[in-house]
Formats: C-alpha cells, structure tokens, sequence
C-alpha cells in the first residue's frame, strides 16, 4: 500500500503497484520525483 498524509493512495500486491502503479502520485514517489 501507499499513504500519502494519512490517506491509502494505492493498495494491491507489490510487484503490480511497482511495475504498473495506477496512481500518478505512486509513480512521482518510486521514481524519486516527489518526497
């Protein structure tokens, strides 16, 4: 899962939110460009 200010953004297995996150916020944070 991931949280931004309290809030679940994204949940599913690991793999899928790494590889295909769905969440334009996800994406920012595991690509470093936000946080």
């Amino acid at each position: 899962a991931f949280f931004l200010v309290g809030e679940v953004v994204e949940y599913g297995k690991t793999e899928a939110i790494f590889n295909n996150p769905k969440d334009k916020r996800t994406e920012e944070y595991i690509t470093g460009r936000f946080g």
